[in-house]
This record gives structure tokens, C-alpha cells and sequence, in this order.
């Protein structure tokens, strides 16, 4: 149709000069040549007939030609075939990207709307589960357990020593405890019953036990040693209960961290199963983000074919 062909002599329906083509397949026994009657079938048969495609070797070129008598005419039906595929070739082309267009479009919102929904379900499963972050370093409750944790230790060490120090006190005497040594009470007691003792020992020399002095200093003599041991036994028992209020407070705050830590333990030990759950959902996400990305860069390409193929229009 492009070279009119239909109306050119060698193509017409009139025209019976046989192809070679046609004449070999005539010599094959039960062969009839079947001639088309309409005239493009006719011409197109005839164009068909003269035409030869062969490959050239390494490369992914082909070589066209169309053979006859007339080389302006076998030139402008080489090129004419040459031209028509390459139009179709773009025609189909551009048909497939315009089907691929539409496809992409369907799969772009479809996509958008997947996403949506997970991102809504992701939301909301983090509120319901209390997840602030699926990451250790950014938990709350990870943090937390690791507080308690080393708070419970650093309790444990307390705890060993006032034990200890428990265990000290009320093995040692309590006129040995520091705590009495260092008494200011204890210190003037003692050199008050030293003094009465020296006083004591001084006058026995010269009167004997019944005299009245006598009786009268040895009596403020053991009214000071009473009070003496007295005061140095108030102190022992005070320390003594200092240091076991003390040890039993280190014991209940062992006991409240270690409680604190199973509960915080548990609460952990659940997150993470919820976290497993969170993270399925961003995973999900970002793989259908990952593939609307690549879809909307495959739209982006398609709509600049189209675009030039507008230009080229």
C-alpha cells in the first residue's frame, strides 16, 4: 500500500508470468499452485515471493533485499519492508508499554492501599502492646530490667556486707565494740570508777573496810562500775540493733529488687514476642514499600516512552 503496488505492472492480477518460487512447488506431485484472486493478496505473494532476508554473520544485523530486473524498484521494497517492520516493531512497542501502563497503575494503587492498611495495623498493634521500639537499646522495659538488674546486685553486695557486720557485732563483747570504745560516756565513766578505785586502794592503807569512809567509797566505787556497765551494755544492745535493722533492711530490699526483676523479666520475656509480631508488620511494610518504589521508577520510565512517542507523533 505504501508503494502502491497493487496498480504497478509486476503486480498485477493480470500478470501471469509464474515466480521461480511457484514454479518449483508446481514440479512437486500433488501440488497445485493456488493463485490469489484478490489483488493485494496477489501483490503481496508476489512481494513475498522476491524477497530474501539472510543474517550477517557476527553481528545482530540482517540483510534485506527484494530481486528484480528493475534495482529502483527492488531498492524501494527493501526499504519499504525495512521501514514497515520497524514501525510495527515501535507500534507494538508502544501498545505493550501502553497495557503495561495501565497494569502498573492498578498495581500502584492496589499497592498504596496494602500499605495503608499495614501501616494502620502496625500502629495500632504497637499501641495495644505498649511498643515504643523493637530495638534493645531504644526498649523502655529492656532498659528498665537492666536497672533493676544492676540495682539488684549492688543490693546483694550491700546486703553481704551488713551481714557480715551483723554477724561481727553480735559475736564481739559489747565493751569491745568501736562504738563503746569511742564513747565520750564511756571514757569519763571509766575514769570516774578509776579515780574512786585509786581512792580506794589509797585509803585501805590506812583504815580498815568497816570504817564508814571506807564503806562510803567503796559504794559510789560500785555505783560507778554499775553505771559503767550499764552504759557500755545500752550501747552494745543499741548497736546491735542497728546493725541487725540494718541487715534485715538489706534483705527486704534484695527481696523487692529480686521480685521487681522477675516481674520486669516477664514483661521483657513478653515484649518480645510481641516485637516478633512488630517486626513481621515493618517487614511487611517495607517490602511493599520496596516494591511500590520499583513499580512507580517502572511508571516513571513507561510515561517518558509515551511521552516521546507523543513527540515523535
Amino acid at each position: 500500500e505504501r508503494l502502491s503496488l497493487v496498480s504497478h505492472p509486476r503486480f498485477a492480477a493480470g500478470d501471469a508470468a509464474p515466480s521461480i518460487y511457484r514454479q518449483l512447488r508446481a514440479l512437486l506431485p500433488g501440488t497445485i499452485a493456488k493463485i490469489p484472486t484478490d489483488p493485494v493478496d496477489f501483490a503481496a505473494t508476489r512481494l513475498l515471493a522476491g524477497l530474501e532476508i539472510s543474517p550477517v554473520r557476527n553481528s545482530h544485523l540482517v540483510r534485506v533485499s527484494w530481486v528484480s530486473p528493475d534495482p529502483v524498484l527492488s531498492a524501494e521494497i527493501a526499504n519499504s519492508v525495512l521501514d514497515s517492520y520497524i514501525g510495527f516493531s515501535l507500534e507494538a512497542g508502544y501498545k505493550t508499554s501502553d497495557q503495561a501502563s495501565e497494569f502498573l497503575v492498578d498495581q500502584v494503587a492496589g499497592l498504596k492501599r496494602e500499605i495503608s492498611q499495614l501501616e494502620v495495623k502496625l500502629q495500632g498493634y504497637g499501641e495495644s502492646k505498649r511498643i515504643v521500639s523493637a530495638d534493645d537499646e531504644g526498649n523502655i522495659t529492656m532498659k528498665a530490667l537492666s536497672d533493676i538488674a544492676a540495682k539488684r546486685t549492688q543490693a546483694r553486695t550491700v546486703l553481704a556486707a551488713k551481714e557480715a557486720t551483723y554477724h561481727a557485732v553480735m559475736a564481739t563483747p559489747a565493751s569491745a565494740l568501736p562504738e563503746v570504745q569511742r564513747s565520750e560516756l564511756i571514757s569519763r565513766l571509766k575514769q570516774e570508777y578509776a579515780t574512786y578505785e585509786a581512792q580506794y586502794s589509797e585509803k585501805s592503807k590506812l583504815f580498815k573496810d568497816e570504817w564508814p569512809g571506807m564503806q562510803q567509797l567503796r559504794s559510789k566505787m560500785e555505783q560507778a562500775r554499775s553505771r559503767l556497765d550499764l552504759e557500755i551494755e545500752e550501747i552494745g544492745t543499741n548497736v546491735r540493733r542497728g546493725a541487725e535493722s540494718e541487715y534485715r533492711q538489706a534483705v527486704l530490699e534484695v527481696r523487692g529488687l529480686s521480685t521487681l526483676l522477675d516481674d520486669q523479666q516477664g514483661a521483657a520475656q513478653t515484649l518480645k514476642r510481641d516485637a516478633v509480631e512488630f517486626k513481621n508488620l515493618q517487614s511487611d511494610v517495607q517490602k511493599k514499600r520496596e516494591t511500590l518504589n520499583a513499580l512507580m521508577t517502572r511508571q516513571n520510565e513507561i510515561a517518558l516512552t509515551t511521552r516521546l512517542k507523543d513527540l515523535d507523533a
